[in-house]
């Protein structure tokens, strides 16, 4: 209703004004009759006072009033920052197409109403005497500002990255510009708000109810190993990259920084990701009391990596077998397509085994310890899960290969096979060989755990 008042355009207002009164006259009444039933409730009983899903109801009303009012005064500094780089603010990646009356009113009136409910539950902390539930809900909200800053700052530094990056690309001066002022408007909101959401969530770790919180651990978990596998992953793509760059002679330099802009520009951010929460992990693990426990969760983070590390190593070594099948057959594949292969199963390669090595070296010496930590580690059941998930793959990869070899043989003494026979042979076989090799390999690492 606001929105229409300051618009100043008549456009389609009788429609808009029916919509506006119609949501206010059904929904404050609605609104209004059933926070009066639960102010009262709450008012007369205690345990209805202290409920987790009252507690729930603050928390989710101040974030969904709160990230708007975000949203609404970064879109009013994108417009800014578009504007002075002399771009049509249509090209602001945050509210392009709206006015500046649009944000504001949008803004104050969020700011209103959360101001309220703040206040409302900053009554509730100093008068509910359970505060379990508040205290659980208000850790989810600082962790859900956090990740919501820090994907804000990754996105804008995503952006700054492609825009330096792009002197290789043939674009136009006010795309390379506007990816500069949409990252840097994204980066002052992101990168400000997520230094904020962060002190505030280290500095609750004073209180003895948010030590050693398994919500925090599982967040740095999972900050820890996206940043990882996005790491890897980017890190995969440049690698082939480059070596398409060596192989093809007719790749310039400018086409090969043209390649690597968009992984390059992911990577940086979340290697940074990756080396900033990796280490609070660290830090985190290593301050657990509960000896037992840290282990536990040590063998949890190392375990998952030699996951990620073993299927790209696998998938790597099974490309580079089927290079080296069609290198020998030449079986009317063109040479820029097996240099294109040969790049991709070399970098897949290059990024999983030294990650597999990394993590399953020291697990494996870990278990192959005669010691009470080496019994406790060979019990584990993180490792145990590790070498069924690897053999129960084993098994069945090796029975599809099989049948799929056995099939295509018998089509042979048939007299129907196919043209590429000698190449399907080839790949079925090597296919046997490998999951034949994963099996046999962790089902050897179990049974001397047994």
């Amino acid at each position: 209703l606001a929105r229409s008042i300051f618009s100043g355009t008549s456009s389609g207002g009788v429609s808009q004004l029916s919509q506006a009164l119609a949501l206010i006259l059904v929904g404050v009444p609605v609104f209004g009759i059933h926070w009066w039933a639960a102010q009262r409730s709450a008012g007369k009983d205690e345990e209805e006072r202290s409920s987790g899903i009252r507690a729930l109801f603050f928390y989710a009303a101040l974030l969904a009033l709160l990230i708007p009012l975000t949203q609404n005064g970064l879109a009013i500094l994108n417009r800014l920052i578009v504007n002075l780089f002399g771009i049509p603010s249509s090209r602001a990646v945050i509210g392009g197409y709206q006015s500046l009356s649009d944000n504001l009113i949008a803004a104050i009136f969020n700011a209103f109403v959360a101001f309220y409910f703040f206040n409302t539950l900053k009554k509730e902390w100093l008068e509910v005497s359970d505060k379990k539930a508040l205290t659980f809900l208000r850790r989810i909200y600082r962790y859900i500002w956090v990740l919501y800053s820090l994907i804000m700052a990754i996105i804008g530094v995503n952006q700054i990255l492609r825009y330096i990056l792009s002197f290789a690309m043939p674009v136009s001066g006010e795309y390379n510009n506007s990816l500069f002022a949409n990252g840097l408007s994204v980066v002052l909101v992101g990168i400000p708000l997520w230094v904020w959401a962060w002190k505030t969530v280290q500095d609750s770790q004073h209180d003895p109810l948010e030590k050693n919180s398994l919500l925090r651990l599982g967040i740095l978990y999972f900050l820890s190993l996206a940043g990882v596998i996005a790491v890897l992953s980017a890190t995969g793509f440049v690698i082939d990259e480059f070596l398409q760059f060596l192989l093809d002679k007719s790749t310039g330099f400018r086409d090969f920084i043209k390649a690597i802009n968009e992984p390059l520009s992911v990577a940086i951010p979340l290697g940074a990701v990756w080396a900033y929460y990796g280490n609070w992990l660290k830090r985190d693990l290593a301050a657990l009391p509960d000896a037992p426990k840290r282990a536990k969760l040590h063998r949890l983070y190392y375990y998952i990596l030699a996951l990620i590390g073993l299927f790209a190593s696998f998938v790597g070594v099974s490309m580079l077998l089927s290079f080296i099948t069609d290198s020998a057959l030449s079986t009317g594949i063109s040479t820029r397509s097996l240099r294109s292969q040969l790049a991709a199963s070399l970098s897949t390669l290059l990024v999983g085994l030294p990650l597999w090595l990394s993590a399953w070296r020291p697990m494996q010496a870990q278990a192959l310890a005669l010691d009470e930590a080496g019994d406790q580690a060979r019990r584990s059941v993180v490792r145990k899960i590790y070498l069924y998930l690897a053999i129960f793959v084993g098994v069945v990869g090796g029975m599809v290969a099989a049948v799929r070899l056995i099939s295509l043989i018998l089509e042979s003494l048939l007299g129907e096979a196919p043209s590429n026979i000698t190449n399907s042979l080839l790949d079925s076989f090597q296919m046997l060989i490998l999951f034949g090799g994963l099996l046999t390999y962790h089902w050897q690492s179990q049974k001397r755990d047994g």
